[in-house]
């Protein structure tokens, strides 16, 4: 959220260099470039807010997933490259280990 709204402030300032530096050139009306200064926060807030709420719900189902599975003894990874073998089901497994 806080990258977002980061880039929203400087939508803030750039649309407002815009619309400064553009206000007496007749070049289109002169609310475009006020409302795209106005609604540059709104906009990054609403789209961070809607990937939050998606990265919630697929994590939810990640770890309902992992629970249906029968919780195998090593816990989900997050890490790029880590994967959990499967069987002939196609269900998922921890990878055995070493005793």
């Amino acid at each position: 959220m806080k990258h977002a709204m980061i880039l929203g402030y400087v939508g803030v300032v750039l649309g407002l260099v815009g619309a400064v530096a553009t206000w007496n050139m007749d070049l289109g009306p002169r609310w475009y470039p006020v409302l795209l200064t106005v609604l540059a926060i709104p906009q990054c807030w609403a789209g961070a807010r809607i990937y939050e709420r998606q990265s919630v719900k697929r994590w939810k189902a990640y770890i309902d997933s992992w629970i249906a599975d029968g919780m195998p003894h090593n816990p989900p990874r997050h890490r790029a490259g880590v994967r959990r073998s499967s069987d002939a089901n196609g269900t998922s497994r921890a990878p055995k280990s070493d005793p």
